[in-house]
């Protein structure tokens, strides 16, 4: 259960929940596959929206976005990867300001990294969820984030944190997992490695299958969170297992 996973199950339990149209950008713009997760092939994605030096026309944003049949509008990552430095942090300021303008909810899948145009999403963010989980290497590398984050002016009202594959095995508890962060936990998503792999394989997020597991239910009851946060937009980062 990568940040991949919350990012694509919590833009069709927004639009659940809300019963309003949500947004999802693949800004992984090398390596990300939202599609897939939804089994879906765009015929446009996020490059085809910034394919103009007079900068992002809304019109043709909109006409670039796949509709998913759960009420998810995507933006998908480019087919070449190679040309993904085409794309300019001024687009991804153009692009979310015109989506967030649209939609009630915007989500953005973003890379590992603080790179110019993930950090131009850090900015126009609402509220930034790191993903974590209960093992030493990720807390750390979050922890980490978090020293970055508060160098650039974001505290606990803008950056949340979400523990994902939590199980009653973990050497790492919950309490043990706050004090080693030193910061409020948002939520903890549950473990269920067989449930995500078969809703990887067929397509299908786990939110919109018939029998709900409990990873699908914690990821609606933070959707459900989430829409008591803010009434726009909110951006996820994942950091290494």
């Amino acid at each position: 259960l990568g940040v991949t996973t919350i990012a694509v199950n919590l833009g069709v339990a927004l639009s659940q929940v809300t019963k309003r149209n949500a947004a999802l950008i693949d800004l992984d713009i090398q390596l990300g596959d939202i599609t897939s997760f939804l089994n879906l092939t765009p015929e446009y994605n996020i490059l085809d929206a910034c394919n103009s030096n007079e900068g992002v026309d809304g019109v043709k944003l909109q006409s670039c976005l796949t509709r998913h049949k759960s009420g998810v509008f995507v933006l998908a990552e480019p087919q070449d990867p190679v040309i993904s430095d085409n794309i300019s942090p001024s687009q991804i300021n153009q692009i979310l300001e015109n989506l967030r303008a649209t939609f009630p909810y915007v989500i953005v899948d973003t890379t590992h990294m603080f790179d110019s145009k993930t950090k131009e999403a850090f900015e126009l963010s609402d509220h930034i969820i790191v993903i974590t989980a209960p093992n030493i290497p990720s807390l750390r590398a979050t922890k980490k984030t978090l020293r970055v984050f508060k160098e650039l002016g974001y505290g606990p009202d803008k950056v949340k944190i979400v523990v994902n594959r939590i199980s009653k095995r973990d050497q790492i508890k919950p309490d043990a997992i706050r004090k080693t962060l030193n910061y409020p936990v948002s939520w903890f998503i549950p473990n269920n490695y067989k449930a995500v792999i078969e809703a990887m394989d067929s397509g299908v997020p786990l939110v919109d299958g018939k029998g709900k597991s409990d990873v699908a239910k914690s990821i609606m009851d933070l959707a459900k969170d989430i829409t008591k946060w803010s009434r726009s937009y909110f951006l996820e980062v994942e950091e290494t297992d």
